[in-house]
């Protein structure tokens, strides 16, 4: 990869240095053009200057000027009287011609294109006489190249030394660039102790840090996938064990009358715990990506909650319970499904630990113009220290208590889920021995 990366930075740096040279050239050649066009015009000025008895004197000995310079002298009519570098007797008639045309209509003319008495491309320059007649002179495009060439030699290396430069500065930065990130990444733990890291370059820290956060992430990610999956195992291993025990006692006829109803009271009770906790991973699984469609609309918190006190009041008077709902009306937007699941789990968690002849009150209002779901029972409470630990999965306060009422530890991960799903607040007051008070704030 680093090889890549090197190779990749040389080829960005060539590229930047070759579009530098073309547009150095660029500017060069036009330079050039601009300077040769110049020079014929003084050379052009200095002889219309000139007195009429050395006029052709001058034009003659155009060479002193410069000696790569060719000069015509063309009457009014276009006639071609003289030139240095050609027989004039067999030109053609000049008066067609860019330049020459520019100079009758506006005193001077210039031009540059192909010559049509040599090969090749030339810079013509015309200046209208006092006496009409009309003085050109011109350089071929192989002298303006002949400079170029020149300078080439040194375009070339200073693109050269660009190069070397830049591919040295290429080798550091990816030691520098990569060596920092793959540092961050493999000692991610000592990073995010507040450890700094000396070679990244600030402009990279808020991109490092992404990384480091998202592999922190992943890794939390993976230890709680793994631990969640270490429960689970051993969850679903305890009432299995206790219905395969009491089925071989059954099967060996170890048991006799009375012995088997209770036995089968209790395979009953560990297959419907299994079962439980079997459908609550699977609704933990739903909810862990947020894959189920959430379907928000107006809900009625206070018929809800109503609703589900109704349908749990059999279960609490089997545990020695009484369960009420008080309150008033709150509307809010959420996902009906979930929020009745919700308020069961919350208020099945408060029968379910709560004490013989226990309370559990439920209430809707409205606090601040947040909707505001409140169960609060006369329970076993939960002590100071697991009061931030209650909604991990399979985390119980009291473990036997749990297993002889059935609970499977997942039900407040579970409404800490729907809790997050709708962008809601979950407040928990509790005091062992005290009782315990849950409000959702939404």
């Amino acid at each position: 990869m680093g090889r890549r990366i090197n190779i990749l930075f040389v080829f960005i740096s060539a590229v930047c240095i070759a579009g530098s040279m073309f547009v150095m050239s660029v500017v060069c050649l036009n330079a050039v053009k601009e300077q040769v066009l110049e020079n014929l015009k003084i050379i052009a000025d200095t002889i219309y200057n000139s007195p009429q008895n050395l006029l052709m004197e001058n034009i003659e000995n155009i060479d002193i000027y410069d000696g790569e310079i060719r000069a015509t002298l063309i009457d009014g009519e276009g006639t071609v009287l003289y030139d240095s570098d050609a027989d004039a007797g067999i030109l053609d008639n000049h008066s067609t011609r860019v330049e020459v045309r520019e100079a009758n209509k506006h005193g001077f003319g210039a031009a540059f294109r192909d010559s049509e008495t040599f090969e090749g491309k030339s810079f013509y320059y015309a200046r209208q006489l006092q006496d009409k007649m009309i003085v050109r002179l011109s350089k071929s495009e192989y002298s303006q190249l002949d400079l170029y060439i020149n300078i080439f030699p040194f375009i070339v290396g200073v693109g050269t030394v660009m190069c070397i430069i830049c591919t040295i500065l290429a080798y550091f930065l990816k030691y520098r660039v990569i060596g920092t990130g793959c540092n961050i990444l493999l000692s991610s733990g000592a990073y995010s102790a507040g450890l700094s890291c000396n070679s990244v370059y600030d402009e990279l820290a808020p991109v490092m840090e992404t990384i480091r956060s998202h592999h922190e992430n992943i890794l939390k990610d993976v230890q709680m996938r793994q631990e969640f999956t270490t429960n689970v195992t051993h969850e679903l291993k305890t009432p299995l064990t206790s219905i395969l025990g009491y089925s071989e006692l059954i099967e060996q006829e170890m048991v006799s009358g009375d012995e088997i109803k209770e036995i089968s009271t209790k395979i009953k009770m560990n297959s419907e715990r299994l079962l439980s906790m079997i459908n609550n991973v699977i609704r933990l699984s739903e909810l862990d990506g947020t894959k189920e469609k959430v379907l928000l609309g107006p809900v009625q918190l206070n018929d809800v909650a109503l609703n589900c006190v109704n349908m749990l009041k059999i279960n609490a008077v089997k545990s020695d319970v009484n369960i009420t709902y008080t309150g008033q009306p709150v509307s809010i937007i959420a996902d009906r499904g979930m929020i009745e699941e919700l308020v069961m789990n919350l208020c099945d968690n408060a029968i379910r630990y709560n004490r013989k002849k226990g309370r559990v009150i439920v209430s809707t209002y409205t606090e601040d113009g947040r909707g505001v779901l409140s169960v609060e029972d006369t329970g076993i409470g939960i002590p100071e220290t697991s009061c931030n630990r209650v909604f991990e999965r399979f985390y119980r306060v009291d473990k036997s208590r749990s297993k002889e009422s059935g609970g499977t530890g997942l039900g407040l991960a579970i409404v800490k889920h729907i809790v997050a799903i709708h962008k809601a607040d979950i407040v928990l007051n509790s005091k062992e021995g005290s009782g315990t008070t849950v409000k959702v704030i939404f």
